[in-house]
């Protein structure tokens, strides 16, 4: 029942990773010392203690051309019937084993909050330039069967954008519509993946001719963004993926009844998951969700 697939390229044939040590059960360490745990209850590998060596990595190989093998393997399957989504720009296969050293995700965020007011000028022009390697991407993905390309930034949280309008009209807009223009220049629609609550600026994401607003959480006022933007920009998802993984069938037929009805007048809604699908969704939430969205009219 599902009318799209996603795609990407998977680490090549020819590379080799190092196998982290066991130290316990569901524990492991890196060449870097990082400690890997597994947390069976969301069946994920997770850093819990940062590494502080150098690892001896030796440089990768030149891919063999296999890491599209899985990318053309579902264009081949599904192409012909179904929305083919791109989930990142098809420049290197992804480098799993390798654990980035330096520091952490969150003293980058702290730098990023100081240069939004002191110099967003610098973010949006590195957001341009990028956009060249975007369009290069892209073209790649339209010749390899890709409808859409997936756009991924963070620009929130729950509780709203990590700046005000203003800031992001300088700081991030001229990037966005930069990036946005060359995914259209090479043939494809732009889904737009941004978590949080964004009604301060979601109206500049449709002024940024984004196709797509992927990742609708369940409490952003989707009545509302249909009302004001709907007639420019789709929306996708809006129920909520802790209670897929946690809810009820009945509940999820409910939540997922309740998006429809804020959004389908006119079209341009898709019905998903706020986020992800969580890997612990029992099978019978998602086919809930599934279904009401095949049967609701």
């Amino acid at each position: 029942g599902l009318d799209s697939a996603s795609v990407d390229l998977v680490p090549p044939r020819n590379w080799q990773f190092e196998r982290p040590r066991r130290l316990a059960e569901g524990l492991w360490e890196d060449a870097t010392g990082s400690k890997l745990r597994w947390f069976g209850n969301v069946h994920d590998i997770e850093v819990v203690e940062p590494g502080t060596k150098d690892a001896p990595h030796q440089p990768h190989p030149a891919p063999d051309g296999s890491e599209w093998e899985f990318w053309d393997h579902v264009v081949r399957e599904l192409g012909k019937t179904h929305f083919i989504m791109a989930m990142s720009q098809p420049t290197s296969p992804p480098d799993y084993c390798r654990v980035s050293l330096g520091r952490s995700r969150f003293n980058a965020f702290q730098d990023l909050m100081i240069r939004i007011k002191e110099n967003p000028d610098s973010i949006a022009e590195g957001q341009v330039k990028a956009a060249e390697r975007v369009y290069e991407a892209s073209v790649k993905a339209r010749e390899h069967g890709a409808d859409a390309v997936r756009l991924a930034f963070d620009y929130g949280c729950s509780t709203g954008p990590y700046c005000s309008p203003a800031d992001f009209r300088r700081a991030y807009l001229p990037g966005l519509k930069a990036q946005v223009a060359a995914v259209h220049r090479a043939g494809l629609k732009v889904v737009l993946h941004v978590d949080g609550a964004m009604a301060p600026v979601v109206d500049q994401f449709a002024e940024a001719e984004v196709d797509v607003y992927q990742a609708v959480q369940s409490y952003e006022p989707l009545a509302d963004y249909k009302r004001t933007v709907g007639d420019r920009l789709a929306f996708w998802g809006n129920v909520d993926n802790d209670r897929l993984a946690r809810g009820t069938p009945d509940e999820i037929r409910r939540r997922s009844r309740q998006a429809i009805q804020s959004a389908q007048r006119g079209g341009g809604f898709i019905l998903g998951s706020s986020h992800d699908i969580l890997l612990p969704t029992p099978a019978a939430n998602f086919m809930a969700m599934v279904e009401t969205a095949l049967t609701t009219v």
